[in-house]
């Protein structure tokens, strides 16, 4: 069984024709977790704390967090030690937790970001600012960064293959929901 989480190394392994592994295996694929799922799993958490979450804001706090199990289950974690009235858990305070749970790990992101160039960094930066991104080395997206299409195109490969982005159906996001929201606050 070989697990991972870094889609495009394993497709360069698996998914082209000359890759060592092509059509070795059987794929699966993990989705995810359906919303209301996922909100019947915290309603249940949160109300054993005195808390509830309405469907409405499960579906706030799980799109917030690009629907990442980890970061979901981080942000559930620090509402509950936020000093929040006991009861609803709105939207505001969902906003309140995240900002807190940024603030607090706020030198984790900056150690991280410090691996990378400071070229690569503007390109991470621009990405958290418009993710999704369809195509990166359009004019809308290097047009704030002075970089070129080849050189985006270089730095999102590169970027993609140490799995701090990721692609998707609607475009690039950040692999890293935190990182995206430590960006947006601390970076802009």
């Amino acid at each position: 069984m070989i697990l991972g989480s870094k889609q495009h190394p394993l497709n360069r392994i698996f998914a082209r024709p000359k890759a060592p592994f092509f059509n070795w295996g059987t794929h699966v694929n993990f989705e995810a977790i359906d919303y209301h799922e996922y909100w019947q799993y915290m309603d249940e958490r949160f109300e054993q704390a005195g808390f509830r979450i309405s469907f409405e804001n499960a579906v706030y706090l799980q799109d917030k967090m690009s629907r990442m199990p980890e970061a979901i289950n981080r942000l559930c974690f620090a509402l509950l030690f936020h000093d929040l009235p006991k009861g609803e858990i709105t939207q505001e305070d969902i906003d309140s937790g995240l900002s807190k749970v940024v603030s607090d790990r706020r030198n984790e992101p900056e150690i991280y970001l410090s691996g990378f160039t400071a070229v690569d960094q503007m390109v991470i930066i621009n990405l958290a600012k418009k993710e999704p991104v369809l195509h990166p080395q359009r004019k809308e997206f290097i047009k704030g960064i002075n970089l070129t299409a080849p050189g985006v195109r270089k730095i999102m490969i590169k970027l993609e293959d140490e799995a701090v982005v990721y692609k998707e159906g609607a475009g690039y996001i950040l692999a890293d929901p935190l990182l995206k929201q430590h960006i947006l606050k601390f970076r802009l």
